[in-house]
């Protein structure tokens, strides 16, 4: 295959940024995602195409990119994390003939009791010794060889314990010294002296180290190391978490940060189970400690470890840094991971609109350049890696054909499972990239695709190409349930969506898709859920015909009201209506609020006044101020603050009808009733104030200051003037703070 110079391969960069930001906005067309970067938002996965775990580096999945510190907490708590080194070690020990499983059991959960019967049966093999002691695999190997200076350690490791953490945090340290740790320090001292085995030697000066670590003896810690660990020949992990300890106590002594530094560094790079408590321990705060620590490196590789270690830290040149690692070790695997941290934080970014435009441009065109030059020298063992990322870096370009070729150099003969898997997702990225119209077709085709792969990301970046393309065809119901659900439509309500997407229930022979998005609705009656809602809203424009028509014939069963439509309140109650045994639907409301209209237009002044004043209550109630609001809407904010064109606030039919009844409670004499029309009156009137003309506030605590200006209170004033006398009057002033300080 004819190769292409770095030249031509970058003269389509430029459309980078507009092809990028195009497709991964799809993902997340109506919210401003640049708000959630702050370490707590778990939702930036779903713009992580690049797998991380290409790299075949399972023990650096904490390091992995994230807007946390590590991408993954639970491993510092994970026992497997922290043992796996160690069982290893001890699996050596007894040449592979013992299991894991009984190794840990043995090493970690047994208690000293359980040692110390074990001891008592290699002595005296007459001894009783458990079922589960005798059935373990590694006391069979013990038993076997007659091994009683391992379980003499054993025995002693166990009465170390309670003194020391099961992590092995070298940051963790006593407060008081314990004169029995001091006995334990000075017991492996003696015991490493006569010991023959290098595995127990190294085990007993570990003991020894990590105690007095504990304890704050850190020229003990660090002369012990140098003493009992640096002589011995091994590559033990436990030789490096020794280690870990002497750079812990030359960091709290003070000593030599660089030293600290360095020896912090040697261990990350040997220690798996140690590596996240080195990159927390690891510190360099100016350029001559890190020329020092440069300067104590005895290979490019521990070098190169330096520049990994610098390039995770936060705000770092991480581009600058894989060139020096490259320089100094392009066989590293930190490459690799570096490599998936940068493309996954570029994905990232531009999903959220988080970067410089042109900022972003020049890093991620040098990140490309970088990753040609890998993969043309061919150095790095991770051929498919860098391969992959090398066509993906063109598949953000703009550049899908370009992106195919690459792809196509990895030979399927060679591909693993990860890497088949990573080509079918940029395979199918491409396609939504590609796709200019959406048929029903590409849409079963591309669902059914993309389902079968179980990605969150494709998923996501599916529903979102689909809805950009709804939009451009006018397919307006399709596009709000592939980014919506019901409570989305529920809490801001549209008419005229609603309509559409009763339209869209009624198609026929739909797709997977499109059964999907109205399972969003409800999975059994979405159409009886939308005729519901449509009904709601004629109740609410006073259509009352037309919402009667709807709710008789709905079989879709809704959720009545608490409390007595007509039941009028004083104060606004929302509580106290909740367990009532009193209920009512929407459509015996409809029924109702009817029967009152008529009443309300008899010749008899009482009977129509009776209908006047309880219709002016039912449409009180039905308000996002009264109990019953739930009739007129479905969700219902805290705080008049808060209230949005979306809640049903109109207090005009209650008012007018308050209003009325007021006028004809005059004309029967009925003062009594006049009053309290007048005060329900002025109830809505104020409900009207804060809505309409009050000050919001700066905060949602410091509430809404009210008005007693006699403009604002024009109920409050005839109230006053016509009615002071009457019971209601005296009443009302004892209950309602507003009145009271109106009157004074």
């Amino acid at each position: 295959m004819k190769k292409t110079s770095l030249a031509m391969r970058l003269k389509s960069f430029k459309k980078w940024s507009i092809a990028f930001i195009s497709l991964f906005l799809c993902m997340y067309p109506y919210q401003d995602l640049e708000s959630c970067a702050d370490g707590d938002w778990d939702g930036w996965t779903l713009s992580r195409f690049f797998n991380p775990e290409l790299t075949n580096q399972p023990f650096f999945e904490p390091l992995y990119f994230s807007f946390d510190r590590l991408y993954d907490d639970s491993w510092e708590e994970s026992p497997a994390f922290r043992r796996s080194e160690n069982l290893a070690d001890w699996t050596t020990l007894t040449e592979n003939k013992a299991k894991t499983n009984d190794i840990e059991n043995l090493v970690y959960k047994a208690s000293r009791k359980e040692i110390q019967a074990i001891k008592t049966y290699l002595s005296n093999p007459a001894t009783p010794l458990s079922a589960t002691l005798q059935n373990n695999s590694m006391v069979k190997y013990l038993v076997q060889k007659k091994d009683a200076a391992t379980v003499d350690y054993l025995i002693f490791a166990k009465t170390c314990e309670p003194f020391a953490l099961e992590g092995d945090d070298w940051t963790v340290e006593t407060k008081q010294v314990n004169p029995q740790i001091i006995k334990l320090i000075s017991k492996a001292e003696q015991t490493y002296q006569t010991e023959q085995n290098p595995f127990l030697k190294l085990r007993y000066a570990y003991q020894a180290i990590r105690l007095a670590h504990y304890v704050r003896s850190y020229a003990k810690a660090i002369s012990l190391y140098d003493k009992l660990v640096a002589p011995l020949n091994t590559e033990s992990p436990i030789k490096y978490w020794a280690l870990g300890h002497k750079a812990g106590a030359i960091r709290r002594s003070g000593q030599n940060n660089a030293l600290a530094a360095y020896l912090f560094s040697v261990v990350f790079d040997k220690s798996e189970s140690k590596r996240i408590n080195s990159y927390y321990s690891f510190s360099i705060t100016n350029d001559a400690d890190w020329q020092k620590v440069l300067s104590m490196c005895k290979s490019n590789h521990e070098k190169a470890t330096l520049h990994f270690l610098r390039a995770i830290q936060p705000d770092n040149l991480k581009l600058e840094e894989m060139k020096n690692i490259y320089i100094l070790d392009p066989t590293s695997e930190y490459l690799d991971i570096l490599l998936v941290r940068e493309i996954n934080k570029y994905e990232v970014k531009k999903s959220m609109k988080s970067e410089d435009l042109n900022t972003f441009e020049k890093g991620s065109a040098g990140l490309k350049a970088f990753i040609f030059k890998v993969v043309s020298e061919g150095k790095n063992k991770n051929k498919a890696l860098w391969t992959l990322a090398l066509g993906y870096t063109d598949y953000l370009a703009g550049n899908a054909a370009e992106a195919r070729k690459t792809f196509a150099q990895l030979p399927a003969s060679s591909q693993t499972k990860e890497v088949k898997q990573q080509i079918e997702t940029f395979e199918l990225m491409i396609q939504l990239a590609e796709l200019q119209k959406i048929d029903a077709v590409s849409e079963e085709r591309l669902y059914q695709a993309i389902k079968k792969t179980k990605s969150e990301a494709l998923q996501s970046l599916m529903v979102g190409v689909f809805a950009r393309l709804y939009k451009k065809q006018g397919e307006a119901a399709k596009e709000f349930l592939s980014t919506n659900d019901l409570y989305t439509l529920r809490t801001s309500p549209n008419a005229q969506l609603i309509e559409q997407l009763l339209s869209f229930t009624d198609k026929a022979n739909k797709t997977t898709y499109e059964k999907e998005l109205l399972a969003k609705i409800d999975k059994t009656t979405p159409k009886d859920v939308l005729l519901e809602m449509k009904a709601t809203f004629l109740l609410r424009a006073d259509k009352l015909d037309e919402a009667e028509q709807i709710f008789s014939k709905l079989t879709y069963k809704y959720e009545d009201i608490e409390g007595i439509p007509t039941q009028d309140q004083l104060k606004d109650c929302h509580e106290c209506v909740e367990g009532s045994s009193e209920h009512f639907s929407k459509l015996q409301l409809i029924q109702q609020i009817k029967a009152l209209k008529k009443q309300a237009a008899d010749t008899d002044k009482a009977k129509a006044l009776d209908a006047t004043y309880k219709l002016g209550t039912i449409y009180y109630n039905t308000t996002y101020f009264g109990f019953a609001w739930r009739a007129m809407d479905y969700y219902r904010p805290y705080g008049i603050p808060s209230v949005s064109a979306d809640d049903y606030t109109d207090c005009s039919h209650a008012l007018d009808y308050y209003s009325k009844a007021a006028e004809l409670a005059k004309q029967v004499g009925n003062k009594e009733l006049a009053a309290k029309s007048l005060f329900m009156a002025a109830k809505c009137e104020q409900n009207n104030y804060y809505l309409y003309k009050a000050p919001k506030p700066d905060s949602y605590y410091e509430g809404l200051p009210p008005s007693y200006a006699p403009a604002d209170r024009k109920y409050f004033t005839q109230l006053k003037q016509q009615y002071a006398a009457t019971q209601f009057y005296s009443k009302a002033r004892q209950e309602c703070f507003y009145l009271n300080h109106f009157t004074r």
